[in-house]
């Protein structure tokens, strides 16, 4: 039997597997407000370091680091790349500072069972949610 989680008053969404898009501004926010660690494409877990936006392409918001197998790992993440975010599900796609194109975007899963789209409805950046966008 499958579970849905839908927010008290709220009726719950047509599953999609249609990508939205949002941006960073709100992004941000829901990373600041509702994470405390992340899946990073669906296999590591991470607790990520946020700094300030500051409107600078060069800007590094976000910061992510781990080892494995002894091993040290890290993604930086800046404005620049990310004026936009896509987010399906509980996920968001981001490009880190290393991507050579806007394809190589990284998977970030909220650790968290409710879907981004509800968590932008308590966001004070819901004007920052555009249209349904092609399917990646």
């Amino acid at each position: 039997m499958i579970y849905e989680f839908h927010p008290p008053n709220q009726k719950p969404a047509p599953y999609t597997t249609k990508m939205k898009t949002i941006s960073l501004k709100g992004a941000y926010e829901i990373l600041e407000r509702y994470t405390t660690a992340v899946v990073i494409d669906d296999s590591v877990l991470v607790y990520p370091r946020l700094s300030e936006l500051k409107d600078s392409e060069e800007n590094e918001f976000l910061y992510l680091s781990w080892e494995d197998e002894g091993l040290e790992y890290s993604l930086k993440f800046s404005e620049g790349k990310n004026q936009s975010v896509k987010v399906s599900g509980s996920s968001m796609f981001l490009n880190d500072d290393d991507a050579e194109t806007d394809a190589d975007h990284t998977q970030l899963t909220i650790l968290d069972a409710t879907p981004i789209e509800y968590l932008m409805l308590n966001s004070t950046s819901v004007s920052s949610v555009s249209s349904v966008v092609n399917p990646i």
